[in-house]
């Protein structure tokens, strides 16, 4: 990075936002409101409501460790990490994958 360039925030594609946002509102759905278990319990009869929402939970703290993580490696490449972060407990990985194509700072 050169001594005039601003550190740098990366959006990901709005599309990641719409896919991630959706299943997870789906999981939710299937989750928390008994007409959408039952038509998910339908195709997949073992799947209980405890499982779905054990689901949910764990990709909730999977999203907050990619945050913790996405924080950190943004403080060491020298870029603002709170936009990294926010993005990432968002959108998970796809936000990972761009905040790795930048360079550690010197």
């Amino acid at each position: 990075m050169e001594m005039n360039e601003t550190p740098r925030f990366e959006r990901v594609d709005a599309r990641w936002f719409v896919v991630v946002f959706g299943a997870i509102a789906l999981l939710a759905a299937a989750a928390f409101k008994p007409p959408v278990t039952r038509t998910v319990q339908r195709a997949v009869p073992r799947l209980t409501t405890r499982a779905l929402r054990a689901v949910l939970g764990a990709t909730a703290l999977i999203h907050l460790a990619e945050a913790s993580y996405a924080w950190r490696s943004a403080r060491r490449k020298g870029l603002p990490p709170a936009p990294w972060a926010a993005q990432t407990a968002l959108v998970g990985f796809s936000s990972l994958i761009a905040l790795h194509r930048h360079p550690e700072s010197p």
